[in-house]
């Protein structure tokens, strides 16, 4: 096999085929037992030359403490749940697919009710629990509208529904006033 494990001249790879036995191995493997050297017989028996010659000029570390993992979002350098939340969240709305353009902060700024600006936001969000999302997401439901029980229950359904229901709570707003006046 051809895998490239050390570095040549600028961003290529050297090419190293190797024999069966080097695949477990690790770099740790190829160094002299409680010395810090390269083991060079057993370098020569696994490699051939030119990449003989790059793993003996690899220069080693003296100073090599034990690794250990350390967890780049905490200042103590110790993973936490919280921690590991929030990476998770900004990955997730870095990432286009849950990204969609716009000035969603005017929605909040209207002078409407709270639960008319959610309503608005969920369905420019496409996040209205309709039937038809909820059986995108595996529900088992029925997809026709429960109050007309003709059409299937969509964004364009339920928004029809609510212009429906406005134009016949003002009408009948209308109509209780002025029969409220003329008794």
């Amino acid at each position: 096999m051809y895998d490239p494990w050390l570095r040549g001249n600028g961003d290529r790879w050297v090419s190293s085929p190797q024999v069966e036995c080097v695949y477990d191995l690790f770099v740790k493997d190829l160094l002299l037992e409680n010395y810090k050297a390269w083991d060079i017989a057993k370098i020569r028996n696994l490699f051939i030359g030119p990449v003989v010659k790059e793993i003996i000029a690899t220069p080693l570390i003296s100073s090599v403490k034990e690794d250990k993992v350390v967890w780049e979002e905490e200042r103590n350098r110790c993973y936490s749940v919280k921690s590991g939340y929030n990476l998770a969240m900004r990955c997730i709305f870095r990432s286009d697919k849950h990204h969609v353009e716009g000035n969603w902060n005017d929605i909040w700024k209207a002078q409407s009710p709270h639960k008319t600006c959610h309503l608005l936001w969920r369905l420019c969000r496409g996040c209205l629990p309709t039937r038809v999302r909820l059986a995108q997401r595996y529900v088992d439901c029925e997809l026709s509208c429960p109050v007309c029980d003709d059409e299937v229950e969509d964004d364009i359904h339920v928004v029809g529904f609510l212009k429906l229901a406005i134009f016949y709570k003002n009408n009948i707003q209308s109509d209780v006033s002025t029969s409220g006046t003329t008794s």
